[in-house]
């Protein structure tokens, strides 16, 4: 796929982003370590969500962003200059909202009218839910990987999205989701 970002995630780049292709699968163990994430898109986060909303975020995060046959992959760096301070904790699925996390947001159909929120915290506890004009589903539960890493610089996360966990256009033509 290619991806129609928000502009303020990168001012700079407004038009579709190329999504690299690998031949290689991901070992989702929270470690950016794999040959491949040197090829992958990488794109600087320019806002945060929460606690603040849209503003301007007081740390560097980083997401990477590559696809294989079958699925989509996004790798975080969220660098952090206490990151014994970071918030997380093993809970169960969709319990993040006390955590510091990170997420990624797809309108696979690039209309705004729907879109898969997949959030992972520190320690790669999953959540997930559609997000529709009239509000959020929180009983949809993909199947997908995801690890998170606490690091000495702050944490890293790896996520794995197989194209059957989405729906999207059927289409020969190059995919172009927002993001």
């Amino acid at each position: 796929p290619a991806f129609a970002s928000d502009p303020r995630v990168n001012p700079a780049l407004t038009s579709p982003h190329q999504v690299p292709h690998t031949g290689e699968d991901i070992d989702v163990d929270g470690v950016l370590d794999e040959p491949a994430w040197r090829e992958a898109l990488v794109l600087e986060l320019g806002y945060e969500v929460q606690p603040g909303e849209n503003i301007e975020p007081p740390v560097r995060t980083e997401v990477l962003v590559m696809a294989n046959d079958v699925s989509v992959f996004f790798g975080f760096r969220a660098y952090d200059p206490e990151p014994e301070k970071i918030r997380a904790h093993l809970s169960d699925r969709d319990d993040v909202g006390n955590d510091d996390w990170v997420a990624v947001v797809l309108d696979t159909f690039n209309d705004e009218r729907r879109c898969y929120d997949l959030l992972v915290n520190p320690l790669g506890v999953q959540a997930d839910f559609i997000e529709t004009e009239s509000g959020n589903s929180g009983s949809w539960d993909a199947i997908w990987d995801s690890a998170g890493t606490i690091t000495d610089w702050g944490y890293s996360v790896e996520m794995r999205v197989p194209y059957s966990s989405l729906r999207f256009q059927a289409s020969d033509e190059p995919q172009i989701w927002g993001f």
